[in-house]
């Protein structure tokens, strides 16, 4: 925007001195000597020059900010798309009820640190039973992730680092009565180094990395 007001000022300029100096050339009273045409010409070509210039400068500017955005959105998203979760869940029983215990291994594969938000229901575990290809849900449980748990508090967790190259193991534990099908999902947010979320939809969907699997408990 302003680099067109500069632009257009300076087309101005050149334009006035234009009008000035030929009104001054066939109007005017005395002739314009060739040191004057000299001087006239000059000036106009500066004001050209300038002119070009500051028009090429904002034009490489903006391209370079565009491949910078470009660049940063193409290493965001090979970031992404190389980092992989995966849901091992181990199964112990008790006396009249089980332990379900799913684990989210996490593989940074990529090239850059990634930053992970979770939410509050991010493991999500639920009873279901299958009816031909369809699946009825009945209770469901949303444990959360603990740093440290205590007789004085536990300590949840709603952000993680995964650096390059590095895995991370986030184990949970619900307690059930009832034994059958369960079905386990897993989401999470992707967020910037600030810790603020990046908000990425497609056809109106937010976006998530998500990992699911089916456990039988008996």
């Amino acid at each position: 925007m302003i680099i067109n007001i500069i632009f257009c000022f300076l087309l101005v300029i050149a334009s006035l001195f234009s009008v000035h100096f030929f009104t001054k050339r066939y109007l005017g009273s005395s002739p314009v000597s060739a040191v004057e045409f000299n001087n006239a010409t000059l000036a106009i070509c500066a004001i050209v020059t300038i002119v070009w210039g500051v028009f090429t400068y904002g034009a490489l500017h903006q391209r370079d900010i565009a491949l910078s955005q470009l660049k940063e959105i193409n290493k965001r998203i090979r970031s992404t798309e190389t980092t992989f979760f995966d849901i091992k869940t181990n199964i112990i029983k008790g006396n009249g009820f089980f332990y379900i215990n799913p684990t989210v291994n996490v593989k940074n594969s990529g090239s850059d640190v990634i930053y992970i938000g979770l939410d509050p229901d991010s493991l999500s575990v639920t009873r279901v039973i299958a009816k031909g290809d369809k699946i009825i849900p009945f209770e469901s449980y949303h444990p959360k992730l603990y740093t440290q748990v205590t007789s004085s508090g536990n300590a949840p967790i709603d952000k993680m680092i995964v650096p390059i190259g590095a895995e991370r193991s986030l184990s949970y534990l619900i307690s059930v009565d009832t034994p059958g099908m369960y079905y386990i999902t897993f989401t999470a947010t992707e967020m910037d180094r600030t810790g603020k979320l990046i908000h990425k939809e497609y056809d109106g969907t937010p976006m998530k990395w998500f990992s699911s699997s089916y456990i039988h408990v008996n």
